[in-house]
């Protein structure tokens, strides 16, 4: 089929590499001049490696990413450990595949030269003003008054998706009451003694902060998130205020001080997301990732739900229905994986943020005497994520 994907961040352009590679014509359409080397640290766990190495492209991705050794949740105000669960080399036993960190413009990069070297054209300054369905195609109108004729339109233009407006009509995303602020700072700023090569969540009271490496190690990402009652901007990038977020977390541990403090910039984001939606696909329409299930990054599983939908997306069409019997069992298929998944991210924000010492006691402290005792109970908990392989699941079954 010839195929349109409108987005061409890491959700559009796996899906365009997933589509191609089993046969179809595929275009993708961005409305940026440019792809943008915006400072952000992303988190690949083992379902998404396993599909990035089933479509060749891990390798090229290996000498920018960063394996850490272990996922860890800390208490900010004693200071405590409440779990380790190891990565590393133990990930990549348990599950057969790694768990890598990747600055996110070394991973589209990776992706766009993947996408480009399959023959898939991708136009930038190309904005979809709408699409109309006809008997046997779509055809998408570009700003400017270009008109593309396709078989399949795929909708990964994000939470703010032009595609699901036209689809379902306006709906605002709702903002989760969470803000964050986000940066990149040189490892070599910071005293290594400080900073372990984990994933580590530090939970407070109402806000939580989060520090990995990425680039090799050369590089230490951080995401500080804080309750807020307010937020007017839709970008996830806009500029943010050092003093701000120093203010925020001032007082926590040694290396979110001196991490912080050897900032040179961090950017600003407002949490949203959206309840389940009603449907994800319609005549010659399937949207994928952000733009049908946004979810809270308390999970690290945003892209990893962008690649799954695209695999399975990829392996519905490839077997053998029509178009249409062929979207609705992608829908089936992935809708209650990312709906629970939705949900389980939310509930990690409630767990990262207990507002009372009383709460926080009676939440963490039983899974710190679990770590303690059976270490094992807590890596088990993230099995049915981590060990799901979108190349494995059945998409013949009558659903």
């Amino acid at each position: 089929m010839h195929v349109g994907i409108v987005g061409a961040g890491p959700g559009g352009l796996f899906a365009s590499i997933a589509l191609a590679d089993t046969g179809h014509d595929v275009v993708v359409f961005e409305q940026a001049q440019r792809q943008e080397d915006v400072g952000a640290g992303i988190q690949i766990s083992p379902n998404g490696t396993r599909l990035l190495a089933h479509h060749g492209l891990l390798e090229a991705l290996q000498n920018s990413a960063f394996e850490p050794e272990a996922t860890v949740l800390q208490r900010a105000d004693t200071g405590k450990l409440v779990f380790r669960t190891p990565m590393g080399q133990s990930a990549s036993k348990r599950y057969g595949a790694p768990y890598l960190h990747l600055h996110r413009a070394d991973l589209v990069q990776v992706l766009h030269a993947a996408a480009i070297e399959r023959g898939i054209k991708i136009q930038n300054n190309a904005r979809v003003a709408k699409f109309v369905n006809t008997s046997d195609s779509i055809n998408i109108h570009l700003e400017g008054s270009t008109t593309q004729t396709f078989d399949l339109l795929v909708g990964a233009d994000g939470i703010h998706s032009a595609v699901r407006t036209q689809m379902l009509g306006p709906e605002q995303a709702r903002f989760t009451g969470n803000i964050a602020w986000r940066g990149l700072v040189p490892a070599e700023r910071i005293d290594p003694d400080l900073i372990a090569p984990d994933t580590t969540v530090w939970a407070g009271s109402g806000q939580h902060f989060v520090h990995y490496f990425v680039r090799g190690g050369s590089l230490i990402n951080f995401v500080a998130v804080k309750e807020h009652d307010y937020w007017a901007e839709e970008s996830w990038s806009m500029p943010g205020n050092l003093d701000h977020v120093r203010t925020a977390f001032n007082g926590w541990s040694p290396g979110i001080t001196q991490l912080l403090g050897s900032a040179d910039t961090c950017h600003l984001w407002g949490l949203f997301d959206r309840p389940p939606l009603a449907r994800w696909t319609g005549q010659r329409i399937a949207l994928l990732g952000d733009a049908c299930h946004p979810m809270l990054p308390f999970m690290a599983q945003g892209a990893v739900m962008a690649f799954e939908d695209a695999v399975i997306l990829s392996r519905t069409l490839a077997s053998g229905d029509n178009i249409q019997t062929a979207l609705e069992h992608y829908e089936a298929i992935r809708k209650p994986r990312t709906t629970r998944i939705q949900e389980r991210a939310r509930r990690n924000g409630h767990l990262f943020h207990q507002h009372s010492a009383l709460k926080r006691n009676l939440t963490l402290t039983p899974l710190a005497l679990i770590n303690q005792l059976a270490p094992d109970i807590i890596a088990r908990r993230l099995d049915w994520i981590y060990g799901y392989d979108a190349c494995a699941v059945d998409v013949e079954r009558i659903i």
